[in-house]
């Protein structure tokens, strides 16, 4: 019985992995050195830099560092981001009102959005980026006009 057991239980991992789409347990990322990054800048010369980590084998998910030095942008959201501030702060409009944010916040800016950044001397942030699947993103368009921040 304990044999039948492990082997359902195999069999159920392999089953979920494969539905997942993954068929990957764990996903390491080497080190990497962060390269320039293009911004829509609104105020002084922001230099912004970013790595990407580790991505997905199905490419939907993906992670890495960005940085930012001091100046003020607009950034448009293609896809799903959390983040998280590891370094320095930067004040980001949310509903109309700049809040500030620094090391240890988790902010998520959904799909379709787009905030605005002031960045007073640098910030550093680590990123979790989702792409979702085409329907979710249809079905988000037609909920999203006029909830842009900017």
């Amino acid at each position: 019985m304990i044999l039948v057991r492990s082997q359902l239980k195999k069999w159920r991992t392999k089953l979920v992995m494969m539905a997942h789409g993954s068929g990957v347990r764990i996903l390491t990322g080497p080190a990497g050195a962060l390269v320039e990054h293009p911004l829509e800048v609104s105020e002084g010369s922001p230099r912004a830099r970013t790595y990407c980590a580790l991505q997905s084998p199905d490419g939907t998910l993906f992670t890495g560092e960005w940085d930012c030095s001091a100046g003020a942008f607009t950034w448009r959201y293609q896809e799903d981001e959390i983040i998280r501030i590891l370094e320095g702060e930067a004040f980001i409009e949310i509903d109309g009102e700049f809040q500030r944010f620094g090391p240890g916040d988790t902010i998520f800016f959904p799909l379709g959005q787009s905030a605005r950044w002031r960045v007073p001397q640098y910030v550093r942030k680590v990123f979790f980026i989702r792409h979702p699947g085409r329907a979710v993103q249809l079905l988000r368009t037609f909920k999203m006009p006029g909830r842009s921040a900017s």
